[in-house]
């Protein structure tokens, strides 16, 4: 079996990740934005949990739980899942991780409408999901493309999560910046560089993706 490219290993984890977490995100951003009180701040800590945890933490607790001896990672192996130092483990893993990109500038977006929006909804008696999906969501478009794109570029560059929990696997678990590490400690500066040099590209297109697009979207002043 041909052994996958670690560039293409990262696109493609970023990109499964990023996907996941545009329909995952809105649900999380759904329920935090019509949440009250303490439950809204409690589920506001636990979606930026991410931001402040050192991805060791995150980790190891993630071995902890998903291991082969632990009772989760028993059942989940009695169906033939593996989460530990799989591919798969690190989408759910840069999914865990990506929460917060994905679902603040969702609840920015959200934040800054016109509180009519909701108003409206609610004198008419509709449901909340009804609400967000009919008044909130067909104006969420920045919101959407940022956290996308955000969580893109997050999961590209992750290193410490992905080497704790994947490894260093050939072909699987081994993304462009474990392959950069490797190269470096092998004194191989100029694969290194190389691997690098595509990743600084890649993440410049990435964000040059995101700021085109919001140029684009705003008013044009005429002088």
């Amino acid at each position: 079996m041909k052994e996958v490219d670690p560039i293409v290993l990262s696109l493609t984890l970023a990109f499964s990740t990023s996907i996941i977490l545009f329909f995952l995100g809105n649900i999380i951003a759904y329920w935090i934005y019509f949440s009250k009180g303490l439950l809204s701040i409690f589920l506001r800590i636990l979606a930026n949990l991410p931001l402040v945890l050192p991805p060791t933490v995150m980790g190891f607790y993630f071995l902890l739980l998903f291991s082969p001896n632990s009772v989760v990672g028993g059942i989940l192996g009695e169906i033939g899942l593996t989460m530990v130092f799989s591919f798969q483990g690190l989408i759910l893993a840069s999914v865990i991780f990506g929460i917060p990109f994905m679902v603040n500038p969702l609840i920015s977006s959200m934040e800054s409408m016109p509180s009519s929006f909701v108003e409206l909804g609610m004198v008419a008696r509709r449901s909340r999901p009804f609400i967000f999906r009919k008044l909130l969501f067909p104006h969420l478009s920045e919101g959407l493309v940022a956290g996308f794109m955000m969580s893109f570029a997050h999961t590209l560059g992750e290193f410490g999560l992905i080497l704790m929990i994947g490894g260093n696997i050939p072909g699987q678990t081994r993304v462009a910046s474990i392959e950069i590490y490797n190269r470096v400690l092998a004194m191989d500066y100029s694969q290194a560089n190389q691997l690098s040099l595509i990743m600084v590209l890649i993440s410049i297109f990435t964000l040059g993706i995101v700021f085109y697009w919001f140029k684009s979207k705003r008013p044009k002043v005429v002088w």
